[in-house]
């Protein structure tokens, strides 16, 4: 399908026009949508494009939550992800967590406008430590990043989901979302009795071609609480089934 097929199978002609125009000539492309109140940027390569269709377009991080005030974006990539869910939760706060230095400017670029997105550059571990990222070759949304005992040039810390909760002093996460290209294997290696039974909603793809082992890592995690399951695009979404949370 080519992508003026893609962009106007979903939005407005005139929408799907202007877009399509600027991917011919333009490196950072500007969407203005009717439906969000801010531009959105992305830069004009196939990576970017597909995490436009599969965020903003097709819509695949939509949550069966009716509200929500606190939300984890670990893998926040361009930010993309955090603008659409600040469009479906206009009062909740929102830590965006992105571990490579040229995303993470743009994920400012897309978060700027909203006081209530917190961009965070790092990657969620399971532990305080330092990571490096790695460029593996597939493109700018498949960056991988890998434990370092001490500092390295380029090195960026790392943050288990209970410390991003409390720099926000929160005890509650209402979504979780995890794209973080196999890393989910020592996140839900250890530690996840902290924040796991306090998640609502969690949203994690899983890396076993990066990362072999994800997929049990984070099921043997899982089946320690009452979550039920679905598959949405290429994201499991795992819903709390316990009472409701304080």
């Amino acid at each position: 399908m080519s992508r003026f097929s893609k962009l106007s199978k979903y939005l407005p002609f005139f929408e799907a026009c202007v877009i399509y125009q600027q991917c011919k000539r333009k490196k950072l492309i500007t969407a203005k949508l009717k439906s969000y109140e801010h531009p959105l940027y992305f830069r004009m390569n196939s990576y970017d494009f597909a995490t436009f269709c599969e965020v903003t377009l097709r819509e695949e991080y939509r949550c069966d939550l009716p509200a929500a005030s606190f939300i984890i974006d670990g893998g926040g990539n361009i930010g993309l992800t955090a603008a659409y869910f600040a469009r479906q939760y206009p009062n909740a706060v929102i830590a965006t967590i992105e571990p490579e230095a040229e995303n993470f400017d743009l994920l400012k670029k897309n978060t700027e406008s909203n006081s209530l997105i917190h961009p965070l550059l790092g990657g969620v571990w399971n532990k305080a430590t330092n990571l490096q990222v790695v460029d593996n070759g597939n493109g700018n949304n498949a960056f991988t990043v890998v434990e370092r005992d001490t500092p390295v040039a380029g090195s960026i810390k790392a943050y288990t989901i209970a410390d991003i909760m409390a720099l926000h002093e929160r005890t509650v996460i209402d979504i979780l979302k995890l794209d973080i290209e196999g890393a989910e294997k020592q996140v839900f290696a250890s530690g996840y009795e902290e924040w796991l039974p306090r998640t609502r909603v969690l949203v994690v793809e899983l890396h076993d071609r990066m990362q072999p082992g994800c997929s049990k890592a984070v099921f043997e995690a899982i089946n320690k609480y009452d979550f039920s399951c679905k598959i949405q695009g290429e994201n499991l979404v795992f819903h709390n089934n316990s009472v409701a949370l304080d």
